[in-house]
């Protein structure tokens, strides 16, 4: 009996501290660590106790990584000891004292990743793809790895719900390129969302034919007909890039299947085509005056043509358009046609497209949605001696749209007479004199701003036109040094104040 309690009691203290388990009778279960070293029980042991601890080293993960490669049977005991620790962290909620918490259970997910498969590294993983981000992140890489084709869809999920650059994304990116083979295109394209194609687009793309020609037929296949249709985007917006000759007709298929996905990518893909065929073919789309009239017109931008230049005029100057229709040309085309990639049909239809604008702002009664497009438009593309009288008999609009929306043309215009005006209403608008100091600030040219002007009005009676002032002139200077001066401050130290303004713009002019 004695000899009996005693072995009880060296079972029970063995199993406490989690060295060996206690075994007897014919159908007790064999301890499967019986013969594992107690040196490398208690290393592991340590390494476990560790693993929650900050390392940019990640020392103790690489202990039990290396522990694990010394023999199969060193790298079943880690897995199991990991499996029986991440287990035990989920039934106390990663609370209590040697419980792995999150970086312990990232750390885990790893491991499990690099030592070699079996039953219980995938149970392991599988336990973190419930975790957090970072974790399942971390778990999904393993298993896909591991030729879990069930975990791609999580990968992908967690490329696209990491912040751009962050490790967890990376970690994500890194573990799909080594898993984008043939085979996998289509779990690959099954597993396309709405968001992160971009992100997507090489590894995606590595799982396609590397001839181009067979590249391009598998990728028209997908956009004619996949079943997932942000895969059918995805192709189609590779095949925009690519300027593939059947993309009028796949662009065309996809607007007439309707799903919101494919919508706005078909409209690019209808105007990267080109031509007159898509102008005509989108200014039918614009006269049905559409709920996503923005998507169409920058469909219709890209045509670049002067037939798509006319087909945006003449639905800007339709009154029986809607009127956020009128907007999105006046936005998404004409507003553009400056811009420095703008094709020649863009920049040698500016002189019409500025009268176009003009007859707008200039129409009585035009409605303020549209009045304010064609006034930021104008700031795009006008010119400051012909456009800047025009716009000036709008601030009198009692719409509170309307006056904010010119004074940014006027800074984006310049020129003398913008200046002028921006300044006097600084001066005198406290509705617009915020809005005038951050235009005179941004101004086209600095050069055309009257800075000793400006400066006089940081002698003000009035504290708000002084506050004014000193924003635009901080703007100016590109600088958050107010050189000493206080609006609310004293006569005499405002006075300082302005006279090292006055020598800063001295030396501006040297």
């Amino acid at each position: 009996m004695r000899r009996t309690v005693s072995a009880l009691r060296t079972c029970w203290t063995l199993a406490v501290v989690g060295l060996v388990g206690c075994s007897s009778g014919p159908d007790a279960v064999e301890d499967p660590d019986a013969d594992i070293p107690i040196a490398t029980r208690e290393k592991v042991q340590e390494s476990l106790a560790h693993l929650n601890n900050e390392s940019e080293t990640e020392r103790w993960r690489e202990g039990l990584v290396a522990t694990a490669a010394e023999s199969p049977k060193n790298r079943a005991f880690v897995v199991r000891r990991c499996l029986a620790a991440m287990r035990e962290s989920r039934e106390r909620a990663g609370q209590g004292v040697g419980v792995l918490r999150g970086d312990g259970r990232r750390r885990v997910m790893e491991l499990a990743g690099r030592v070699g498969d079996g039953p219980d590294a995938r149970e392991l993983l599988k336990l973190g793809l419930e975790d957090a981000l970072d974790i399942k992140t971390a778990a999904a890489a393993g298993l896909v790895g591991y030729g879990e084709d069930s975990a791609l869809p999580v990968l992908v999920a967690c490329a696209g719900d990491t912040s751009k650059g962050a490790h967890n994304q990376q970690i994500a990116l890194q573990a799909l390129r080594r898993a984008a083979t043939p085979a996998r295109r289509t779990l690959l394209l099954n597993a396309l969302q709405s968001e992160g194609r971009d992100l997507l687009r090489p590894v995606v793309l590595a799982a396609f034919p590397a001839s181009p020609d067979e590249r391009a037929a598998a990728l028209r296949d997908v956009a004619h007909g996949h079943a997932n249709p942000y895969a059918r985007a995805f192709a189609l917006e590779v095949l925009i890039d690519e300027q593939d000759g059947a993309l009028r007709d796949l662009a065309r298929r996809a607007l007439d299947d309707g799903h919101p996905a494919l919508r706005p990518v078909a409209l690019r893909a209808l105007g990267a085509s080109g031509g007159e065929t898509a102008a005509a073919e989108l200014a039918r789309v614009l006269e049905a005056d559409p709920d996503d009239a923005a998507d169409v017109a920058r469909g219709l931008h890209r045509v670049g043509s002067a037939q798509a230049l006319e087909v945006a005029l003449k639905v800007l100057a339709d009154a029986g358009r809607k009127d956020t229709t009128r907007a999105a040309v006046a936005r998404e085309v004409l507003a553009r046609l400056a811009d420095r990639e703008a094709p020649r049909a863009y920049r040698d239809g500016l002189p019409g497209a500025r009268a176009g604008l003009r007859d707008v702002v200039e129409e009585a009664g035009a409605p303020p949605l549209v009045v304010v497009a064609c006034v930021d438009a104008i700031g795009a593309v006008g010119e400051p001696g012909a456009d800047v009288e025009p716009l000036l008999s709008l601030l009198r609009s009692p719409h509170p749209t309307i006056g904010p929306a010119v004074v940014r043309a006027l800074g984006k215009l310049g020129g003398d007479y913008a200046a002028a005006k921006l300044l006097e209403l600084i001066a005198h608008d406290p509705g617009l004199r915020g809005q005038a100091a951050d235009a005179l600030g941004g101004f086209a040219d600095p050069r055309d701003v009257p800075v000793e002007e400006v400066i006089d009005l940081l002698e003000s009676e009035d504290a708000a036109v002084r506050r004014a002032a000193l924003r635009a002139l901080l703007k100016l200077a590109g600088s958050g040094d107010a050189l000493g001066f206080e609006p609310d401050g004293t006569n005499m130290a405002r006075e300082r104040g302005v006279q090292r303004w006055r020598g800063w713009a001295a030396a501006r002019r040297r």
